[in-house]
């Protein structure tokens, strides 16, 4: 069988369709050739002028005796508003206020633009929330919210201050005093209910956070014997002593200094007999 040699300039000359193609592309470009030099013939010859020309053909007359014009140095007229000298005259009483409340308006309208307070970015309005105390604005995922509560936001700087109080406050009180806030810490009707919702006492969110930092801090010597760590012993055995819990009591160390089980009610035990 002959080898058959495939020639690439020879079948590329004979492709029909290449040079249809270019026989297009030819009578495209004459056309467009005719137009040009049909369009070249119809129009008319455009005559210049100078600017000395226009100035013979149409000259200015100027009123010198009229306030409202003003010839300058270099010899161009400028037109002046009779009614800007007047305004000189004028006490700031007297003229409209349209522009200054047009500014109060624009002012009022303009969103918040204060940063966040943690990251310092000035966006993610739907996800900003403000301090009942302070006005800071702050994401909800800069401090650690899912959403922006329902209830009264406070900052981290401002909920300081305030814990800060309440410890003073507990250092301070009577033993039989603070059993109260141990007790509602422990019971909190709220958090039995919805943990995510925040309690209406005081004292309650400050006695949880409370007792969860000092169960971590009591590990270390160095908070041992201090007058914080003496408060907690004293008002932790006052609640024991004086516990009529028979099950489980939630105040922390009750039930072992009661020798309870350690059985949540909520818990129900196993009936192996079915």
């Amino acid at each position: 069988m002959a080898r058959v040699e495939y020639n690439w300039n020879v079948e590329y000359k004979k492709d029909k369709r290449l040079k249809e193609m270019k026989d297009a592309c030819h009578q495209i470009f004459m056309r467009l050739k005719e137009v040009e030099a049909s369009y070249e013939k119809a129009a008319p010859p455009v005559k210049t002028e100078t600017i000395s020309e226009r100035s013979k053909k149409m000259p200015v007359t100027v009123d010198l005796e009229s306030s409202a014009s003003n010839t300058d140095s270099d010899g161009r007229i400028t037109f002046v508003n009779p009614m800007d000298e007047m305004s000189e005259y004028e006490n700031e009483s007297d003229r409209p206020g349209g522009s200054h409340v047009a500014v109060e308006s624009s002012d009022q309208e303009e969103p918040n633009d204060t940063p966040c307070f943690v990251c310092g970015i000035d966006d993610d309005d739907d996800e900003s929330m403000i301090c009942e105390l302070c006005n800071n604005v702050c994401h909800t995922y800069c401090a650690g919210y899912f959403d922006v509560p329902e209830s009264d936001y406070y900052c981290a700087p401002c909920i300081k201050k305030r814990y800060a109080a309440i410890l003073d406050t507990f250092i301070a009180e009577d033993v039989s005093k603070l059993h109260e806030w141990i007790l509602h810490a422990g019971t909190c009707p709220v958090y039995t209910s919805d943990p995510s919702l925040p309690c209406s006492d005081a004292h309650c969110t400050f006695m949880k956070s409370f007792l969860r930092c000092m169960s971590w801090l009591l590990f270390n010597q160095e908070l041992r014997g201090t007058p914080l760590a003496d408060k907690l012993a004293r008002l932790l055995g006052y609640h024991a002593a004086r516990c009529t819990e028979t099950t489980y009591c939630s105040v922390p160390l009750c039930n072992d200094a009661n020798r309870r089980k350690t059985v949540k009610p909520h818990i129900k035990p196993i009936d192996l007999d079915k």
